[in-house]
């Protein structure tokens, strides 16, 4: 999964490239998840978080709600999940 604040242009351009590369999904994130977006991420379960911008575009708190929608998942292996700043 590669997370990026829509408000951080080079963030989002960066990682929808690096996603698209990789096939992961990628989600453009405010100032929290919404539940459409826990939803999404609670459906696909991924074991990587990797987010663009660090925590000065997206907060600490976001990734932990992602973090938190992973380990709610049906098939979550929440102590495989590791997340990357890029």
């Amino acid at each position: 999964l590669c997370v990026a604040t829509g408000a951080e242009f080079a963030d989002a351009v960066t990682g929808g490239v690096f996603a698209a590369a990789k096939k992961a999904p990628f989600i453009l994130v405010s100032s929290k998840l919404n539940a459409d977006q826990i939803a999404f991420i609670n459906s696909r379960s991924p074991m990587k978080i990797n987010v663009f911008g660090g925590t000065g575009a997206v907060s600490d708190e976001t990734v932990k709600a992602a973090i938190d929608a992973i380990v709610t998942a049906p098939n979550a292996a929440p102590q495989n999940i590791t997340t990357q700043s890029e």
